[in-house]
């Protein structure tokens, strides 16, 4: 089903871009519930009717569970490093890229599965290494799950049911270790700084 891995991808890689977009946490938290609902059914060719629905139900509990963890957190978020247009901006470079490296074709768009998985492996690389706040380098980690998964499928071939169980389930421990982090930030009330926090360790504290 084309038209259905094209709305996947173009949903996978927006949502990418949205993430790096958004300076409010409630809308990263969005955003990124929309790339991991959106993520399995950017692959082509499709996983099998079980394994798509238990993704997506997975996706949807890794989205409440960051949800959960953030909500009490300070919602207005600093700018991106380069600016969140800049940052975006890479996210469509690489999905262009993939678009120019992967077959189209009605019988193997595997393009647009390369498309949305080097557009939020780009977006994850720039959340884990530039992201100060939780939520951004969590919704780095959780990219990063989404982009191998992607690849893997578009360069492999695509994985079967326990392979996407696997995936699902890698997911929500990420979500669930994401929303843990935010929890007990708000619990002690102090808002984390990941780059200070780096800094620390690379000084040694």
């Amino acid at each position: 089903m084309p038209a259905l891995v094209i709305f996947g991808a173009i949903g996978v890689v927006l949502g990418s871009a949205m993430v790096l977009l958004s300076r409010d946490s409630r809308a990263v938290v969005i955003a990124l519930g929309i790339v991991l609902v959106l993520s399995p059914v950017a692959a082509a060719p499709l996983p099998s009717i079980p394994a798509l629905g238990f993704r997506v139900v997975a996706a949807l509990l890794a989205a409440y569970l960051v949800q959960l963890g953030f909500r009490r957190v300070r919602r207005q978020l600093v700018d991106a490093w380069l600016g969140g247009a800049t940052e975006a901006a890479f996210v469509g470079l690489a999905a262009g890229a993939g678009l120019l490296l992967g077959p189209l074709s009605l019988e193997q768009p595997t393009g647009l599965t390369l498309a949305a998985g080097l557009a939020s492996g780009t977006a994850a690389v720039n959340l884990l290494l530039f992201g100060r706040e939780p939520i951004r380098t969590g919704s780095g980690v959780l990219l990063a799950i989404v982009s191998a998964g992607l690849l893997r499928g578009a360069l492999a071939g695509p994985a079967d049911d326990l392979g996407q169980a696997a995936v699902a389930a890698c997911v929500v421990a990420a979500a669930t270790a994401v929303g843990w982090l935010g929890l007990t930030g708000a619990r002690a009330g102090i808002e984390l700084d990941m780059t200070a926090f780096g800094r620390d360790i690379r000084g040694g504290g």
